[in-house]
């Protein structure tokens, strides 16, 4: 799958609003386009339209309702083209593996520069 980074779209989830706020900010400045962005995952799903998917999922793990892993396990087994980038404050081994193991493409810890999250896109896109 090869995706123009000034035409790729992206979903997030997290559930700190700025967090979420800043991420959004930092990708459209990127050149990425943020065409959904949710709470939580139950919310980020049920925004979903199967007619306009975004390229990345960008999702924190810890987050209510529906986390990151469940959301991620959805995406795939509803989606698999869509790819899955965990951005979490999780650093153990363990948290990576099952983020994997649900079918994450990629993980990535906070905080991250721009420039980290830029090529963990680029590395998830170009596998």
């Amino acid at each position: 799958m090869s995706i123009n980074k000034n035409r790729a779209t992206i979903g997030i989830s997290d559930d700190h609003p700025r967090v979420l706020q800043i991420m959004k900010s930092c990708l459209d400045l990127a050149g990425y386009q943020v065409i959904l962005e949710a709470e939580n995952g139950k919310i980020f799903i049920e925004k979903l339209n199967s007619h306009l998917l975004p390229d990345i999922c960008l999702l924190d793990i810890n987050m209510p309702v529906m986390n990151g892993y469940e959301t991620t396990s959805y995406l795939k087994r509803n989606w698999p083209s869509v790819k899955v980038l965990i951005y979490s404050m999780n650093q153990d081994s363990w948290s990576k593996e099952k983020a994997f193991a649900c079918g994450a493409d990629g993980y990535l810890v906070k905080p991250s520069t721009i420039d980290e999250i830029e090529a963990a896109i680029q590395r998830i896109v170009q596998a």
